[in-house]
């Protein structure tokens, strides 16, 4: 039997630049927890029978889309500026559906190869936009290359006839085997490679159509819209009054409004005039009248006058 007929002993062994301790920045997708499981729950029967392969677990199931590099050769602002960048592309673009199958033997995986639809091929492409913002292309791992995107679902551990795997796949029910997903999001991740398998933690997500901010701004976590909330909009003109003024005044703001027209007091009439004295004449006393004052139909002295209007 032929080397290319088996698989190799082992999948790990350290690739070119890596080194214990060593970690690389990687954009990754990672299925929805619904699928994971399901694709570990239907695969196990499968690899169980099969001695020369380790199954990946449903938490260590990722694509990889697009590499950054090793931590090492990241600066933090550099680092800051690809996120930045990569999410405000990605933000463009809608979830899409990511169809996985049917599984393919390889000399050290069996996997899920991934269907590169146009929508794959965007979001890879913005990611390498983010990082020419920031580098130049001859820095970039894998620039220009082809996607060839894939979903490991087990590694080998020893060298197995790879017939032997393909056999028992297609006994299983797995010839024509395939699986649609949903992405909302690209994960940045920092991978590790510690005790012969991948490790990563998550540095950032960058959500797919991802909702406006509110504050109409870019924000830092917890605090207002970067350069303050602004001055407070203008007060609304009246029509027909404060529109000519502004338009007099070369187009400057409108004057403040008058002040609102408080209703005059009801005018108090003045006393009248003081009676002429009194004059003798030569009449009797019986003809003679003193003359008295009037109000000159006003209120009645201690009540209220009426309201003004």
């Amino acid at each position: 039997m032929i080397a290319s007929e088996m698989t190799v002993a082992s999948r790990w062994w350290w690739r070119p630049g890596w080194t214990p301790g060593r970690s690389f920045y990687n954009w990754h997708i990672v299925p929805t927890q619904p699928i994971a499981d399901k694709l570990v729950e239907i695969f196990a029967p499968t690899f169980s029978r099969l001695p020369g392969l380790e199954q990946v677990d449903a938490a260590r199931l990722r694509i990889g889309v697009q590499g950054i590099g090793f931590a090492d050769g990241v600066k933090g602002v550099h680092l800051a500026a690809l996120v930045s960048g990569a999410r405000d592309l990605l933000a463009e673009l809608a979830p899409f559906q990511l169809a996985f199958g049917p599984p393919e033997v390889t000399a050290e995986t069996i996997r899920l190869p991934v269907t590169v639809s146009e929508e794959l091929l965007r979001v890879r492409a913005d990611l390498t936009d983010a990082l020419t913002e920031v580098w130049i292309r001859e820095r970039i791992p894998d620039f220009g290359e082809p996607l060839r995107p894939y979903l490991a679902l087990a590694h080998a551990t020893r060298p197995s006839p790879v017939h032997e795997i393909r056999t028992a796949l297609a006994e299983d029910g797995f010839t024509d085997f395939a699986l649609d997903d949903t992405v909302s999001s690209v994960s940045m991740v920092e991978l590790r490679c510690e005790d012969g398998r991948y490790d990563w933690s998550d540095i950032s997500t960058a959500q797919l159509l991802r909702e406006p901010d509110p504050g109409g701004g870019a924000r830092h976590e917890g605090g207002p819209p970067l350069g303050g909330a602004g001055p407070a909009p203008p007060p609304p003109r009246r029509p027909g009054r404060d529109a000519p003024r502004a338009a007099a005044g070369g187009g400057g703001p409108p004057p403040p409004p008058p002040p609102p027209q408080v209703p005059a007091p009801a005018p108090v009439p003045p006393p009248p005039p003081a009676p002429p004295p009194a004059v003798r004449s030569a009449a009797p006393p019986d003809r003679v009248r003193a003359q008295g004052l009037s109000r000159g139909g006003g209120a009645p002295c201690g009540s209220r006058g009426p309201t003004a209007s």
